[in-house]
Formats: C-alpha cells, structure tokens, sequence
C-alpha cells in the first residue's frame, strides 16, 4: 500500500484505461503485476504483459493477462496481430532498467551507473533504457495516452524522460500520488476485489535480510519479502 500497488494502479488511471479496452503492461514485476490487475479492474478487455521471466510471466497470467516473452517472440508483432492491427493503451512499468534485444555499445559499458561486463558480474544484462519506449512507439493506439510510472533516472540524457520524469510534466508520468489511492485500494483489499498475497515470494527473519538481497541481486524468483521482525 505504500508503493507498489497504488503505482500500478496509478499506471492504469493516468493511462485512463476504459471498459473495453485493450491494455499492454510492459513489465512483469510487483508494478506490473498490479498494473495489470488494475487495468482489469478499470474494465480491460484484454490485457498483454511483455516480460522475459517465466515466473513473473506465470503470476500475471494467473490474473487473466495474455503473456508475451520477449526472448522468444517479437512483442510488437504479437500486439499488432492479436489487435488486428489496432494496437492497444500502453503502461511502462519498468523504466530506465529495461532490457532487450536492441542494447547498444555504450549500454553494455555501463550497467545501473557501474561498470561491470559479463565477464565480472554473472547477473549482468546490458541495460537498454530505449528498449519499452521504442516498443510503445510502435504497440501504442492511435490518439491513446501513453502512461509511464516506470522511474526515469534524471541522468538520463540520451532521451530526456529524466527531467520530464523529475518535473512531473506530461505525456503521463512521474510519481505515484500514493495518498490519492490509498483509501479506495484498501477498501478493495477488505471486500476481496484485490488479493495482493501472490506478489509476496519469501518470508524470512529480519536477520536473513542479507540473503533476501543476495536472491534478488542474482534474479532467483523473488518479487516481494516480508521480514518477521521477532
């Protein structure tokens, strides 16, 4: 309720998701996931999720969402054909972490403001920050509204989305206004029209918290951790 699942839905409302629509969620992580279940909510008809980890994948298509993985289809190519063409509202839930097929030269040098190289780092994946924009451009439906509560670094200066990002300005993005959703959310989660448990992966001890980041760090299936603090 503090971050994640008032993004996701803030994804679908600057995205003004209508009854009927037709929605793809770029991202399979928690804003994915709630981004996805928010659009059904908002009355989607269909909802398409891109992402390329088969566990992410597999919780968003427990929601309804027709899954795309991106290391064995084109995702644009998918949307075009399943829509017949028409495209669909789109939701980047990612940001300037995402990766692809279309990493560059100067991505592969620099890896979330590091250095690092296949060589050194087993986790490593060169970052593409063009790679959803690029899709979007090409998956978007005419006269739609781009939305984007993926973070935008404000470094980012090869497309400046970091200023826009940071400015709160508009195609729509920036940060989630958490306090605006807060009470209608969880008054869903007591009726039962939201059900947030599948997002949580591990409960562990406060002192294991070392080994929560070391999971993530090498992309074990994690998405979210609750700690027992006794």
């Amino acid at each position: 309720m503090s971050d994640i699942l008032p993004t996701g839905y803030f994804g679908a409302d600057i995205a003004n998701v209508q009854p009927g629509d037709d929605v793809t969620v770029f991202g399979a992580g928690p804003v994915g996931y709630f981004a996805v279940l928010s659009s059904f909510l908002r009355g989607a008809a269909r909802v398409f999720c891109i992402d390329h980890w088969p566990s992410r994948l597999s919780k968003v298509k427990d929601l309804g969402a027709e899954i795309i993985n991106f290391d064995d289809d084109d995702p644009v190519k998918v949307v075009k054909k399943e829509t017949n063409g028409k495209g669909t509202i789109c939701i980047d839930a990612v940001g300037y972490e995402a990766v692809g097929h279309m990493s560059t030269k100067d991505d592969e040098q620099s890896y979330n403001g590091h250095e690092h190289s296949k060589l050194t780092d087993p986790a490593y994946e060169p970052a593409n920050p063009l790679q959803v924009i690029n899709w979007i451009c090409q998956t978007a439906k005419k006269y739609s509204t781009i939305s984007i509560p993926g973070v935008y670094a404000s470094s980012y200066d090869k497309f400046p989305l970091g200023q826009i990002f940071n400015k709160e300005l508009q195609i729509r993005l920036g940060h989630c206004p958490v306090k605006k959703y807060n009470e209608q959310l969880l008054h869903l989660i007591e009726v039962g029209r939201i059900k947030p448990e599948p997002i949580i992966s591990h409960r562990m001890r406060i002192d294991e918290a070392p080994k929560a980041y070391e999971i993530f760090d090498k992309k074990e299936d994690v998405t979210k951790v609750i700690f027992n603090m006794d």
